[in-house]
């Protein structure tokens, strides 16, 4: 039982060195995404050998509890208490990921592992995103985020293509140390596997550098974005910050109307980039916004900003055409729980947010946001985790995303980097420009083929501009959806149950 214990808690670390991680607020940061072909290794390994379905479930949760842990652990910024639930929760959850495993893993039967296996995880990831609980930070295919060849899988299959792919090269590795059968039959499925390696990876490349040839030649918009460097973590009546932050944005951005002619389509600041709030009853800025106006008359302005609506405050992207004119808004429509809003916060109150003790209510609508003859869909912060919001809005016919973050909540780069992350597979997955506003960074821009095409780095004061290419078709994943990932899941649970029943009778190791 040691072995496996140590073997869970192995795989636990490799997993979270696949992702950016760091330690100290002004120390290094590094990741190493290829850990992620080999770190389920070592679990798979251990949940063979478990005892029973007792022991996977602890392996499992060891595992889980060790990736969020070291995953996660910018969140400590929010204190000891906050990082401790969050890594026992999902813990409690990775458990039955080993449960499930370990059913598929414990018998001499190999035969369809090479499916199986990789099905049970993405059928839990899929499981694992879904209602107002999920927390679907540390999906293994996020991992690849800077790997255009497999990023390309996304286009058809969203992250879960990601994440199989990444899990039949750890299974295929598992079974040529570890399998059952023959060494001949193990050399097989693995010549096999690494054909399937060579396949994507040859047409990954291929599809990385069409696509790179097709947005030169798509119609534009410039776009530019513009980066505070200011930390918005503050009580938000402070006369200090109030100024600091007008200044960082109003200030910046007329710098920028001053520098580019002709001005730019779109302007796109952060979500929280200043301390205001708009009633749509009479929706209009605040005066030293509505200077900039003057100084370009057709100013396209997209802001994220507190607004007071019948159903109470909202956390929205706001699309200003003038001081007073609103061309259209979004509202989030998944608010971070103990961020925004405290769950049973009637009843306990545990925190006061920087603009006082109000919860924020989500938004019921993902209609895109109407735009020079077309739309853009906004994703603000957390929204960006959940592929189903941006593809919903793509397929309402958005053709340009803008993702509005208040980054300045990670005190730790990790956070900021592993936000940044879900911007490539949103990218990819709709084949969309994404233009990222933070506050403290990193904000930028990332095209269609997942290519990052610009970036302010972090803490920085400054804007970017960019033609943006304005793709109108639609890929395989935004008319599908996650129609993969149910599948994985389908399967995941048929060969689970079937391994179950069919594996009692067998000559167990």
């Amino acid at each position: 039982m040691l072995v496996n214990i140590i073997l869970s808690v192995l795989a636990g670390v490799l997993l979270a060195a696949s992702f950016p991680l760091s330690f100290a607020p002004d120390g290094s940061q590094w990741a190493w995404p290829w850990l992620a072909f080999i770190a389920p290794v070592p679990l798979f390994v251990a949940l063979r050998n478990a005892k029973n379905a007792l022991h996977a479930y602890l392996l499992g949760f060891l595992a889980g509890t060790i990736l969020h842990l070291l995953g996660v652990y910018w969140l400590s910024s929010f204190g000891a208490l906050a990082l401790i639930a969050l890594v026992v929760y999902q813990g409690f959850i990775y458990g039955f990921l080993g449960i499930a495993l370990h059913m598929v893993l414990r018998y001499r039967n190999e035969k369809y592992n090479y499916l199986l296996v990789p099905a049970v995880w993405v059928g839990f990831e899929y499981l694992h995103s879904i209602g107002a609980a999920s927390f679907p930070w540390l999906h293994l295919g996020y991992t690849q985020y800077d790997n255009a060849p497999v990023l390309q899988l996304a286009g058809y299959a969203g992250v879960y293509a990601s994440s199989f792919f990444v899990l039949l090269i750890a299974y295929s590795i598992y079974h040529l140390l570890w399998g059952r059968c023959e060494a001949l039959c193990r050399l097989k499925s693995t010549a096999l596997a690494c054909l399937v390696l060579l396949v994507v990876y040859g047409w990954g490349y291929y599809a990385y550098s069409a696509w790179n040839s097709a947005e030169q030649k798509m119609p534009t918009k410039t776009v530019a974005v513009v980066q505070g460097g200011l930390s918005s973590d503050v009580p938000w009546h402070l006369d200090e910050y109030r100024v600091a932050a007008f200044s960082a944005y109003v200030g910046t951005t007329g710098e920028l109307l001053l520098s580019e002619s002709p001005p730019p389509d779109l302007i796109v600041w952060p979500e929280g980039a200043l301390p205001a709030f708009v009633d749509f009853s009479d929706p209009g800025l605040n005066p030293q916004i509505g200077r900039l106006w003057a100084q370009e008359p057709s100013l396209k302005l997209l802001l994220g900003l507190l607004t007071r609506s019948e159903v109470g405050l909202q956390n929205t992207g706001l699309l200003f055409i003038g001081p007073h004119s609103l061309g259209g808004s979004y509202s989030k429509n998944r608010p971070v729980a103990f961020g925004e809003f405290v769950p049973l916060g009637r009843v306990v109150r545990m925190l006061d947010y920087p603009w006082g003790s109000e919860d924020l209510r989500e938004g019921e609508s993902l209609d895109p946001i109407p735009f020079d003859g077309s739309f853009v869909a906004v994703n603000i912060c957390y929204d960006s985790i959940h592929p189903s919001v941006t593809r919903e809005q793509v397929r309402r016919g958005a053709t340009l995303i803008a993702m509005l973050a208040n980054n300045s909540w990670y005190k730790l780069p990790s956070g900021a980097s592993q936000h940044r992350m879900f911007d490539f597979f949103r990218a990819v997955e709709n084949r969309r420009a994404v233009v990222r506003a933070a506050t403290t960074g990193i904000s930028g821009f990332t095209l269609p083929s997942g290519r990052e095409a610009d970036i302010i780095e972090r803490n920085l004061r400054g804007w970017r501009v960019l033609p943006l290419p304005m793709n109108h078709g639609h890929s395989l994943y935004t008319l599908t959806g996650d129609i993969f990932a149910i599948i994985m899941l389908i399967i995941a649970i048929c060969g689970v149950a079937f391994r179950t029943l069919v594996g009692i009778g067998e000559d167990m190791l």
